[in-house]
């Protein structure tokens, strides 16, 4: 719980952060998915909308949440650093920081939001043998190799730092 800000914003200003109310609880059948209560403050009418960030697996305590922060500051201020190598060790790791969005809301005391999907802010790393070209520029579409197979994969030049939101739109 210390690890998961819900963030409300109304017309791209920072509002609030609302409070859990209770506990965390994973699903039983998809251990990936969990259901969480929390408190928000309700919509005066059908034209107050509010939309929704939730960041987990990072602490933005020490960031500046005010009433000046809008959707895109939070996205261009909230990163993460590396000075070594991930923690993945199964005991003992280090989850990946993730965000997700609700997109506009109404909030009454109905609301019920169904999920809010979070992204990993490293999720995938996509390979491609044998690429195609097009008019002598190589295309992302890539036939492959039979039997190929990864055994590991190396990220470099991070510059030892992340984005937790992407900077840019997911859909462009």
């Amino acid at each position: 719980p210390d690890q998961l800000n819900i963030l409300v914003f109304k017309e791209d200003k920072f509002l609030y952060m609302a409070p859990i109310e209770g506990n965390i609880t994973f699903e039983n059948e998809d251990k990936s998915k969990i259901s969480v209560t929390v408190r928000l403050v309700k919509s005066k009418d059908n034209n107050e909308k509010f939309n929704i960030y939730v960041i987990a697996n990072h602490d933005i305590s020490g960031g500046t949440l005010d009433q000046n922060t809008t959707m895109t500051s939070l996205r261009e201020s909230i990163s993460f650093s590396l000075t070594e190598k991930w923690n993945a060790d199964e005991e003992n790791y280090s989850p990946f920081p993730m965000w997700g969005e609700s997109g506009e809301i109404i909030i009454s005391s109905q609301t019920s939001l169904q999920a809010i999907s979070l992204y990993r802010a490293l999720a995938r790393i996509d390979v491609g043998l044998n690429f195609t070209f097009e008019n002598e520029k190589i295309t992302e579409s890539a036939s492959g190799i039979e039997d190929f197979r990864m055994k590991e994969v190396y990220v470099y030049r991070t510059y030892n730092k992340g984005s937790v939101i992407p900077l840019s739109d997911l859909n462009t």
